[in-house]
C-alpha cells in the first residue's frame, strides 16, 4: 500500500461517521428520486387539481380554502406556484425536506437527553444508527416520496416538542406542537400523552395549551390578512371529522376483526361515539396505571409512553387512514434502540404498515382480518412490555 493511499484510508477511517453520515444521505436521498414521477391516487385527485387551483387563482386563492388542508400548508403551496417547479415535485420536495429533519431531530432526541451536555456527532454512532434508520424506513421514504404525503412534517414537530420538554422549554414545546397542528390534525393523538405528562409531572400549567391554539392562528395568518376568518384554522378540522363514515380507511383496526359497521349513518354516529368512549377508557386506564406505580419518565419512559398512547388512539379510534399511525411507527423504531427485545414488535409494526401502504399505492392486496388481528397482537405485546415498566409503589397519593 502505497502512502496516498494509506493516508487516504487513515482519513477515512477517522471520519468513519461522517462518511456514513454523508453516504446515508446521498443513497437515501437516490430512492426518493426514483419515486419522483410516480403519483399516488392521492396525488391525482386530490393534491396536483389543489395546486392547479391555487395557482390559477394566485394570492386570492388564500382567501378561501382550497383542499383540506389548512391555511400554513395552503400558503406554502401558493408560494411553490411562484417558481419553476413542477407542482407534483412541490408536495414531495417539501416532505423530502422534512423526512431529513424528521430523522435529525429523533437522532438529537436519542443522543442528547443531558442537559447542558456537549454533544460531538462526529462521534456518536447512535446519531448515525439512528438517522440511517429513519430515512430508510419505508413507511418514511413512501410516504413523502411515492405519496407525496406530509406526515413527516408534523412527526417533525411533534418530535421537536418532545425535544424541548427534554430540555425543560415548555413554551417552545407547546409553539411547536401548535407548528404540528398547523399542518395536522392528527397530532390530536398526542394529547393523552400530555396529559399524563401534566398529571405526573406538574412542570407546565394548563395555561401552556393555549398555546397550542395561539400558534394556530399565527400560522394562518396569510388567509386571515386576505380576509378569512379567525376560527377558519378550527373550523377546517371540524369539518373533517365528518368526511368518512366508515369504520376504517385502510388502517388495520381492533373493530375489523369483529366486524365493524355495516348499518347506515345514524348507525354509524352511534358507533363512532361508542368507539371513542371505549378508546377514552383505555387511554384513563394506561394513566391510572402510570400515577399507581413508579413509572420513570426518563426518555425510554417518555417515548414509550407517547408509543402507547398514540398506538391506543389510531388501533381504537373509527375511520383511521394508514397514514394515521406515523408517530407511533417512528417510536417504534426508537425504542428498539433502548431495548432489542423491542426489534420483532418494531419489525412487525412496519411491516404491516408496508403491506397497507403496498394496497393503496400498488394494489396488492392482503388479508385484512389476518393483519387487524397481528395488530392487535402487537399492540399487546407493547401493552405488556409497557405494564413491567410500571413498577408496583405503595406511595399514597391524597
Amino acid at each position: 500500500m502505497s502512502k496516498f493511499e494509506q493516508k487516504i484510508i487513515d482519513i477515512l477511517i477517522a471520519n468513519r461517521i461522517l462518511f456514513f453520515l454523508c453516504m446515508v444521505t446521498i443513497l437515501s436521498l437516490f430512492i426518493r428520486f426514483c419515486y419522483r414521477d410516480f403519483i399516488s391516487i392521492d396525488a391525482e385527485g386530490f393534491l396536483l387539481p389543489w395546486y392547479d387551483e391555487i395557482k390559477e387563482k394566485g394570492i386570492n386563492s388564500l382567501a378561501s380554502q382550497v383542499g383540506d388542508y389548512n391555511i400554513l400548508y395552503q400558503f406554502i403551496i401558493y408560494v411553490f406556484t411562484l417558481l419553476p417547479i413542477k407542482s407534483l415535485y412541490a408536495y414531495k420536495l417539501l416532505s423530502v425536506i422534512f423526512d431529513y429533519a424528521l430523522a435529525i431531530i429523533v437522532s438529537f432526541l436519542m443522543v442528547d437527553d443531558k442537559k447542558g451536555q456537549k454533544l460531538d456527532l462526529l462521534k456518536s454512532y447512535k446519531f448515525a444508527e439512528v438517522y440511517c434508520v429513519v430515512l430508510f424506513s419505508p413507511i418514511v421514504f413512501l410516504n413523502s416520496s411515492c405519496w407525496a404525503q406530509c406526515d413527516s412534517i408534523y412527526t417533525f414537530f411533534v418530535f421537536a416538542a418532545l425535544y424541548s420538554y427534554n430540555k425543560e422549554k415548555y413554551g417552545m414545546m407547546f409553539m411547536l406542537l401548535g407548528m404540528a397542528f398547523s399542518f395536522k390534525f392528527q397530532t390530536i393523538f398526542i394529547l393523552p400523552f400530555l396529559l399524563i405528562l401534566y398529571v405526573m409531572q406538574k412542570r407546565f400549567s394548563l395555561a401552556y395549551f393555549f398555546i397550542i391554539p395561539l400558534t394556530l392562528v399565527v400560522s394562518a395568518l396569510p388567509g386571515i390578512i386576505m380576509g378569512r376568518s379567525i376560527m377558519d384554522p378550527f373550523s377546517i378540522y371540524m369539518n373533517q371529522t365528518g368526511t368518512y363514515n366508515t369504520i376504517s380507511l385502510n388502517y388495520n383496526s381492533f373493530w375489523n376483526i369483529i366486524g365493524g359497521w355495516s348499518g347506515g349513518e345514524s348507525d354509524f354516529a352511534e358507533f363512532k361515539i361508542m368507539a371513542v368512549v371505549f378508546t377514552t377508557t383505555i387511554l384513563g386506564g394506561i394513566l391510572m396505571k402510570v400515577i399507581s406505580s413508579n413509572y420513570s419518565l426518563d426518555l425510554y419512559g417518555l417515548i414509550l409512553l407517547l408509543h402507547i398512547t398514540t398506538y391506543t388512539c389510531v388501533l381504537f379510534l373509527p375511520t383511521m387512514h394508514e397514514r394515521y399511525g406515523f408517530i407511533y411507527e417512528i417510536t417504534a423504531i426508537l425504542l428498539v434502540f433502548f431495548d432489542k427485545r423491542f426489534f420483532f414488535y418494531g419489525v412487525g409494526v412496519i411491516l404491516l404498515s408496508c403491506m397497507t401502504y403496498g394496497y393503496f399505492l400498488f394494489g396488492v392486496e392482503y388479508p385484512s382480518l389476518i393483519m387487524s388481528i397481528f395488530n392487535v397482537a402487537l399492540y399487546c405485546g407493547y401493552v405488556y412490555r409497557f405494564s413491567n415498566s410500571c413498577k408496583p409503589t405503595n406511595i399514597a397519593f391524597e
